[in-house]
């Protein structure tokens, strides 16, 4: 069976595509960058903690009977990940937002008004 053959999204118009809301309230921006190290800084510095460490140290570390240590480390930092990569997406969130803003502009200001 031959596959369908799949429609083209219809372009948007420049005023379209800057057709966007805010995500975040400035009081929910600030909150967030409030309680940022809080949530997420002990996260953080496990993470830099290990990587700071040879495997050797590491390996002590372990076998000295820190294993349950060892398990919430990796579970703290694997969290942290998560959250890390939800912040990649907002970020391209971020810069879809600032293409569409630079393309709308470059369609209505004219070179000699850019100067």
């Amino acid at each position: 069976m031959a596959a369908k053959p799949t429609r083209a999204r219809p372009r948007k118009s420049p005023e379209q595509s800057i057709d966007f809301e805010p995500v975040f309230t400035q009081e929910q921006v600030e909150k967030i960058e409030a309680d940022y190290n809080q949530k997420w800084g002990v996260s953080r510095r496990l993470m830099m903690i290990v990587l700071a460490r040879s495997g050797a140290s590491l390996v002590e570390r372990w076998t000295r009977g820190k294993g349950e240590a060892f398990v919430a480390m990796f579970e703290a930092i694997a969290n942290y990940r998560t959250h890390l990569s939800a912040g990649v997406d907002l970020a391209d969130s971020a810069l879809a937002r600032l293409r569409s803003i630079a393309a709308y502009v470059d369609k209505i200001v004219t070179p000699k008004e850019r100067r």
